[in-house]
This record gives C-alpha cells, structure tokens and sequence, in this order.
C-alpha cells in the first residue's frame, strides 16, 4: 500500500490578479498583475512525501528558507520582487 502526505514548508502569497486572471492576452495579464494591489490569503507551500513497501520518497518542491533573504530572489525579475511574498522558516 502506497501512502501520499502533503507537508507544509511554508506559504506564499501572490497578486489576485495572478490568481484570477482579467485578460488572458499576455502583455494586458502581465500589466494588470503588477498593478494589482490586493494579495491572495497565505497559500501553503509544500512537498509530498510518499510511503512505499521499499521506503520512503520526499519529493521537494518546497521553498529554501533563503526566500526571504534580501537578493535572493532575481532583482531583474518583476514577478519576484513585486508580486510575491514568501515565508519559510529554517526548520521548514
């Protein structure tokens, strides 16, 4: 028997706009992200681990606590510097 958990290694937040988008022609969507001023509730970030007959299996696709380190994250990537906020604790 095979068993999936979700475990929570933070949570980010994003624009609404990016949540639900307005346009979908893409230089309208880009322009109506990084003007948007309302930010979705915390989303969680997390990974999977998996219970296999021959072991466990962690798939990583969680966030380095590093995310919140100030040059982290690109300086030349506008989605990064302003249309995201993340929160993940070392121990996470």
């Amino acid at each position: 028997m095979i068993k999936v958990h979700c475990l929570t290694t933070g949570w980010v937040q994003i624009k609404i706009h990016h949540q639900l988008a307005r346009f979908f022609a893409r230089p309208l969507r880009v322009l109506d992200i990084l003007t948007d001023s309302k930010w979705s509730p915390k989303l969680p970030i997390g990974c999977w681990l998996i219970e296999h007959p021959e072991g466990l299996i962690l798939v990583d696709t969680g966030e380095s606590s590093r995310a919140n380190d100030k040059g982290y994250q690109p300086w030349w990537h506008p989605f990064m510097q302003f249309c995201e906020r993340r929160g993940v604790k070392a121990s996470e």
